[in-house]
């Protein structure tokens, strides 16, 4: 017969045991590859800061996503260079509903943003060349020029507006779940 121990004294003296796989409740410094997780948070912070900027150069009233990144990142700022502060359940939980607000404002705003430029090339096609150039008119091939590099301007637009928020989307999905497994974490470790 084998010896018994006594269970909480081996529990006590152990290291404790990580589970196999992928776990949901992730605090915030493991380890993903080579950095802690709340650094690639960081890093997607920054790059949808950089994002925006573009998406606000390119179409100059857009500016409000701006706006959300930047607080955002110094959201992620102050629980990295706060921890102990910022590092608890409640902050997890608010960061977490700005993020999932964020990213509901970024999915709206792509169908809302995506519905206009349709009714705007719309427009711009239905006027096109039948109603605004009769025929035998001289000044046509002129007008045509005008007529594609405006549309040729309102693509390059649309091209980068759905490049870079569709990028945002993403990136801003990725961030709200590692901010959900460190909220999980905390919840479970209270």
């Amino acid at each position: 017969m084998r010896p018994q121990k006594d269970s909480e004294a081996c529990t006590k003296s152990e290291e404790e045991r990580k589970t196999a796989g992928f776990e949901l409740a992730a605090e915030p410094k493991e380890v993903i590859l080579f950095f802690p997780t709340i650094y690639y948070m960081a890093g997607m912070a920054v790059l949808i800061v950089i994002l925006s900027i573009i998406v606000w150069i390119c179409i100059t009233p857009l500016w409000d996503y701006f706006v959300w990144s930047l607080f955002s990142t110094l959201s992620i700022g102050l629980i990295i260079f706060l921890p102990e502060y910022f590092s608890n359940i409640i902050n997890f939980a608010i960061h977490l509903c700005y993020w999932i607000a964020f990213f509901i404002y970024i999915f709206v705003s792509i169908i809302h943003y995506g519905v206009q430029f349709t009714e705007i090339q719309n427009g711009v096609s239905k006027s096109g060349i039948g109603l605004i150039f009769p025929n035998g008119n001289k000044f046509r091939v002129f007008i045509v020029f005008i007529f594609t590099a405006e549309t040729a301007k309102m693509n390059r637009m649309i091209a980068t507006f759905y490049g870079c928020t569709i990028t945002m989307l993403l990136l801003t999905l990725l961030v709200t779940l590692l901010i959900f497994r460190m909220t999980f974490y905390y919840y479970k470790n209270r």
